[in-house]
């Protein structure tokens, strides 16, 4: 459930920064690239979910064991990575398609 839930704020993450895309491709009638973008927030933001889910496991484990400094640094950066690169690739879609 937990992993859902993660899944479900990411994507709603990603779809408000996909906005400007969605309303450019609306105004140049492109069905497709909204289809397109959307289809990619969602995988993108179960990439994000199964992250941070597994890490959060991953430390739950490490303090269960009885180690009193666990962090995943690296989870961290990785989900920067991603919502960094999906808007970097959404925004730049939505330039090309208003440049047309």
């Amino acid at each position: 459930m937990a992993m859902l839930l993660l899944w479900a704020v990411y994507l709603a993450v990603l779809l408000v920064l996909a906005v400007p895309v969605f309303v450019v491709a609306r105004r140049r009638r492109r069905p497709n690239t909204i289809r397109n973008v959307a289809i990619s927030a969602v995988v993108v933001g179960g990439l994000m979910g199964l992250t941070r889910f597994t890490s959060n496991r991953l430390v739950e484990q490490c303090i269960d064991v009885g180690n009193t400094q666990c962090y995943d640094a690296g989870s961290t950066g990785i989900l920067w990575l991603f919502a960094i690169g999906f808007t970097v690739v959404v925004w730049a879609r939505a330039w090309n398609l208003r440049g047309r």
